[in-house]
């Protein structure tokens, strides 16, 4: 038994040694290939393939999203804090660690190396990882390390969506990786940059585990483990994505119930031991080079490769050269051809022209026999008598003979040589003009000439006449004919030169074309041979025999390399200085409580009972008093998906109301109101989307594949036969969104347009199945809770990156019109994409309102460590809001998990969220009402004024109060008029200046941002192919970047619209305030109160640039050769350029559509309002006059007057010492 066992390791060393060889052969002979076809890439790969087999290594990598963990969890595997770890961006270049020789080996991005032998400080190790500007990689050797010789640890940097640099180092280093553990944070799983990642491991072949992380943090109380571990499978196989297996694993708390982070030891525990594994993936990474080889290929043969247009064949193409060319051949001989069929046509016409008929010949014998010497008519031979009838027989042989010419060769000529024209599809009118205004103009002279002097009048004579006649009639036709010959030659000539220019400027073009498909035929032909040697390397089974000398001599230049950079200790050069910047927030103020100055209003208005001319000052009173006490506040939750916007409301409800749903794609909105007399606590109303808006959100998603129906059934339908929901055109975020649609149709269709009823303990499947959320338009929760009572509304909107965020103006308007904006972002992934776009809009708006009403905080801060770094995630939050726009952000680190928990058990609240909740309450009871407040100091400051006026006029006599009240009378006319007649023209004009302003403002801040748009559109993840393979690729990416482009100009039209409102009110209140200090001019006494900020309408925009298409940029588009000419030879800047020229003119034309849009409807709302502060003011007026005389005329109490006016003095004294 030991023997047989002793035999089967043998052989399979036998074998493995061979297999070992194998590879060698293929590695040299590819090599060899390699370094002759100077990929330096990658002969620098295999040598790195090379080195870690030389050095029998198994490396397993650690990869995954910024800050989910990957660090950490290194450091917790290995038992030694060796990583720098922090929930913001922290390795920033690749770092190995193995058991060796105690050095660290940097390697610097500038191509030198040095190693520094141990001792060595852990901490400089962690600031070098930090370091991408200058460091390249870190190999770290170690004595003490638990890890068996041969088996290295990867750190890779966090994929970052934000950051290519970051994703694409990670990539370069994946040839050597044999197994990789792709760690995921909790909350991120599904984001798609982690997919994009997964799925290119797939693609190589590469071994990988997926280790989603701080599962801690899960709680079934909002969801059942079971519910999340199926969304994130159902994920995966929307994407193809098969891990070999998912651990879920805590760091902080190895006690959590789903805690795997035992099992994950075991399971690399057991990896390492087998060694076998250490060369089961060497032949995947060779094919992976190899690959990359190819593309390498690619980019040499795309450059030479010309540009072929694929909407013709070959064949096509020289069938349509050799057409050409015979039709070239035809038109250039057309004028000749045409000229001599006209003239050949012309002499056989003149030749059967019979123009001397008998009757004709008569008219000719006694036109003759006139024209004789002896010739007389009458007995007498009148000489008057007989010229006239010379000239009578003249004219009526002239005319007969035209007639015969007309009919017998003029017309017929004509006709013949319009049918020339015609035959030869000549419908030129000029030419048909020239042609049918041919004629000969035959005279009395020609006739005269012809006659000869002295010849006998007989038969033979007038013969011989008539026949020179005929002769010199055709010989005019024919130089007449030969002269419309020449111009219909001359015009022909002209017309075919133009043709013939562009027929053989095209000939020459599709000489070219089909020249370029041979070549490209050609070029194909070779690198498809090219490609076919290194792939005959890699598979065959007996490659030639070579040997690997050249290898190993490029390991020996690097090794020696290595070892002239070696330094004892520290090195005491370094190359980066670290320090570290903090920011401070702004003090937060306080401001008097609305609770403050309600009983302040009822005394006023109690005192001012019984007093006559002071009902509008009551009125004014109880406005004031009325809205502090019916107050409500809307509070909008903004955030993006996992951020845990959910679960904070949930905190500030202090229970677990909302159902925390798992799906990033679908939610709606979510609206938690106060119960009401007719509503009761827990009573749930949600409204279904409408039809139209479920056709809008489809045909938004569809327009790439251009749909060709619109309705909802008939969409859905589209869908499903073309199967569009599984089509990689589309995001996988919309792909979900489809198939849900598709799942949940029959469940949900009854209820499209609609409103459910329901109980709050029903309303969990309506957020967490996507099937049922998907077609939820707003959900009503009335819920009674200390929040709620005080009358807010809390909004829990669409994630920032949601398929509704984009689509939708529901973010717009709770920006606009909610009391209180609270912006969550996530601890470990403060601040993505997502996040950054949402964030640069609030940005934009903060300053158009009243009050700064953003609150912006950053939840699971129960993840920190220690208060050091709890401060270095909001010194790095504060920064990136900061360069977003939005200066002096309020920002709260918060734990909605432990709040919640405190809350239900009744605990004292922890610091972070009790410093929240502090300033929010604070803001809602005091801040939202402070100008109100103020308004009503002021109105009760009136009523003092108004008593002390009563008071002085009661002291006033007979005669007095007469002058008083023609005085008040003059002065009412007088102010009336200055309100009727004040202009208000410059401040309109002032608008609409500033609306042309910031339109201008707009295009140039687009203009700025495009290159970043761009780029985030046209990158090495969305652009991977060569030649025509990555059409397909470079239409979706355009389609992105017009559809961002249309996004980041709408977002910037609506901040734009807040920013007029903004301006319109503080027009309003100069003109308020100009006519109240005129009219105040007038007359002291009078008094208004303040002019309330008006809401305007805010214009609904269309988006721009939608019936743009793709095909418009095709010139463009068509420029792209492959992806190393794309993206290191500068084409990509081309590119960019040559879009931007095209696109910014259709943004411009965008904006020039709003200012009109706007111009025009603020301009009646401005006009609206101008004209009712006149008529409000003039009404005051009215009734400042009138309560005025009323107040002569009664009799006044002064004593009781002088009384209630010291009542309001003290009241005012009391309000502003609290105050």
């Amino acid at each position: 038994m030991r023997r047989r066992k002793f035999t089967e390791r043998v052989l399979e060393l036998i074998m493995l040694k061979e297999e070992k060889q194998l590879i060698l052969q293929k590695m040299a002979s590819i090599y060899d290939h390699l370094l002759d076809k100077q990929d330096h890439v990658n002969v620098a790969k295999l040598v790195d393939l090379y080195e870690k087999q030389q050095n029998a290594q198994f490396i397993i990598s650690f990869a995954g999203h910024f800050s989910a963990g990957k660090s950490s969890m290194i450091n917790a595997l290995l038992g030694e804090d060796l990583l720098p770890k922090s929930p913001v961006p922290t390795s920033a270049n690749i770092v190995t660690i193995s058991r060796g020789e105690g050095l660290i080996r940097v390697y610097y991005r500038d191509g030198e190396t040095i190693e520094i032998k141990e001792p060595y400080d852990l901490e400089l190790i962690k600031k070098y990882s930090k370091d991408r500007e200058l460091i390249k990689q870190l190999d770290i050797r170690s004595y003490d390390t638990v890890l068996p010789k041969g088996t290295v640890i990867m750190d890779t940097p966090g994929i970052d969506a934000a950051d290519d640099a970051d994703r694409l180092m990670t990539e370069s280093a994946m040839h050597l990786v044999d197994v990789v553990f792709y760690v995921m944070d909790y909350n991120h799983v599904q984001s798609e940059v982690n997919l994009q990642f997964l799925e290119s491991l797939q693609e190589k072949r590469i071994p990988y585990y997926v280790i989603i992380n701080q599962v801690d943090k899960h709680d079934d109380s909002e969801l059942p483990f079971a519910l999340f571990e199926a969304s994130i499978k159902q994920t995966f196989e929307q994407w193809g994505i098969s891990p070999l297996r998912i651990f879920y694993t805590s760091l902080t708390n190895r006690s959590a119930r789903y805690n795997e982070f035992g099992a994950l030891q075991q399971t690399i525990n057991n990896m390492i031991e087998e060694e076998s594994k250490a060369y089961d993936t060497t032949y995947n990474a060779l094919k992976t080079i190899v690959k990359a080889h190819e593309t390498y290929l690619d980019s040499l043969y795309i450059e030479k490769m010309p540009v072929v247009d694929d909407k013709f064949t070959y064949e096509e193409l020289l069938q349509k050269k050799r057409d050409l060319i015979i039709q070239k051949d035809v038109l250039a001989e057309k004028h000749k051809a045409v000229k001599d069929q006209m003239m050949l046509e012309t002499q056989q016409t003149i030749k059967n022209a019979y123009l001397m008929p008998a009757t004709l010949r008569e008219k000719a014998e006694q036109f003759l026999a006139s024209q004789q010497p002896n010739f007389k008519v009458g007995l007498f031979g009148s000489k008057k008598k007989t010229k006239e009838e010379q000239e009578a027989r003249l004219l009526t042989f002239l005319q007969k003979l035209n007639e015969s010419v007309n009919s017998s060769l003029e017309w017929r000529l004509k006709e013949k040589l319009s049918t020339i024209l015609s035959e030869y599809q000549i419908h030129d009118t000029e030419l048909i003009h020239i042609v049918q205004g041919m004629n000969v103009d035959y005279t009395k002279e020609d006739l005269l000439r012809l006659i000869k002097p002295g010849a006998t009048m007989n038969s033979d004579y007038v013969l011989h006449y008539t026949n020179d006649v005929s002769a010199d009639i055709k010989s005019k036709y024919k130089v007449q004919a030969k002269h419309v010959a020449d111009m219909v030659e001359a015009k022909l000539f002209e017309q075919s030169s133009k043709q013939l220019t562009e027929w053989e400027t095209t000939i020459a073009e599709l000489e070219r074309e089909t020249s370029n498909i041979l070549r490209l035929q050609e070029l194909e032909q070779d690198l498809a041979e090219e490609k076919a040697v290194v792939q005959k390397q890699l598979e065959a089974d007996q490659p030639p025999l070579k040997t690997s000398e050249l290898l190993e001599e490029a390991l020996h230049q690097r090794i020696e390399k290595r070892k002239q950079g070696s330094v004892e200790g520290l090195s005491q050069e370094v190359k980066v200085e670290y320090q570290e910047d903090t920011i401070k927030l702004p003090d937060e103020n306080r401001v008097a409580s609305q609770n403050d100055i309600l009983p302040h209003l009822d005394n006023a208005m109690k005192i001012l009972e019984g007093v006559p001319g002071t009902k509008t000052l009551v009125d004014d009173l109880l406005q004031k008093k009325q809205r502090l006490e019916k107050r409500s506040y809307t509070v909008a939750l903004f955030g993006a998906f996992s951020a845990g916007k959910s679960s904070f409301a949930n905190a500030l409800l202090g229970d677990n109301v909302l159902p925390v749903s798992p799906n990033p794609t679908t939610a709606a909105v979510n609206r938690i109101k106060p119960v009401t007399g007719a509503i009761a606590h827990g009573e749930v109303h949600i409204s279904v989307k409408k039809r139209k808006d479920l056709e809008k959100d489809l045909l938004e998603i569809l327009k790439v594949f251009q749909p060709t129906v619109t309705d909802f059934e008939e969409l859905l339908n589209w869908v499903k036969d073309h199967n569009y929901q599984q089509s990689n055109q589309l995001n996988p975020l919309y792909q979900s969104y489809l198939q849900a649609m598709i799942d949940g149709y029959d469940e949900m269709k009854e209820y499209i347009g609609g409103q459910l009823d329901l109980q709050l303990k029903d309303l969990g499947p309506y957020i967490t199945d996507e099937k049922k959320a998907c077609y939820i338009d707003a959900i009503d929760l009335y819920y009674d809770c200390e929040i709620t009572r005080q009358g807010v509304t809390l909004v829990d909107t669409p994630g920032a990156d949601s398929v509704n965020a984009r689509h939708t103006n529901t973010a717009f308007t709770y920006i606009k019109h909610a009391d209180a904006i609270l912006y969550v972002t996530y601890y470990n992934h403060a601040l993505s994409r997502a996040d950054k776009d949402f964030l640069m809009q609030l940005g934009r708006v903060k300053d158009t309102f009243e009050l700064d009403k953003m609150f912006f905080l950053v939840n699971a801060a129960d993840l920190a460590e220690n208060e050091q770094e709890l401060k270095l995630v909001t010194d790095y939050v504060q920064e990136q809001l900061i360069q977003l726009g939005i200066r002096f952000p309020r920002l709260y680190p918060v734990s909605s998990k432990v709040s919640l928990l405190e809350k239900k058990q009744a605990r004292p609240l922890n610091k972070g969220m009790a410093r929240f909740e502090e300033t929010f309450y604070s803001f809602i009871k005091h801040d939202l009402s402070s100008l109100t407040v103020a308004s009503a100091v002021r109105d009760m400051e009136r009523a003092l004024s108004t008593l002390t006026h009563f008071l002085n006029s009661s002291k006033l006599d007979q005669k007095e109060r007469e002058q008083y009240e023609l005085a008040l009378s003059n002065k009412k006319y007088e102010m009336i008029q200055d309100i009727q007649e004040y202009k208000t023209d410059v401040l309109s004009n002032q608008m609409k200046q500033k609306i042309t302003k910031q339109l201008f403002h707009v295009l140039e801040r687009y203009t700025i941002r495009f290159h970043d748009m761009f780029k985030e559109t046209f990158n090495p993840t969305t652009i991977t192919q060569s030649g025509k393979a990555a059409q397909p690729e470079l239409k979706l990416a355009l389609q992105q970047l017009l559809e961002y482009t249309a996004f980041e100009l709408l977002q910037e039209v609506q901040a734009v619209a807040l920013r007029i409102e903004a301006l319109v009110n503080k027009l309003l209140q100069e003109i308020y305030h100009d006519l109240y200090t005129r009219l105040n001019a007038r007359d002291a006494q009078f008094q208004v109160a303040d002019l309330e900020m008006v809401t305007l309408e805010t214009p609904v925009f269309e988006k721009g640039l939608q019936s743009v298409s793709a095909k418009e940029f095709s010139a463009v588009l068509a420029s792209y050769r492959g992806t190393k000419a794309f993206f290191a030879q500068n084409e990509k800047e081309k590119m960019k350029e040559a879009l931007f020229q095209q696109i910014r003119p259709m943004a411009s034309t965008y904006l020039d559509e709003i200012r009109l849009v706007l111009e025009q409807q603020y301009d009646i709302q401005w006009q609206e309002n101008v004209s009712e502060i006149q008529q409000q003011l003039q009404f005051r007026v009215e009734q400042y006059v009138e309560e005025s005389l009323a107040a002569l005329t009664i009799p006044l109490n002064t004593d009781i007057l002088t009384e209630k006016r010291q009542k309001l003095v003290d009241i005012l004294t009391n309000h502003n010492t609290k105050d």
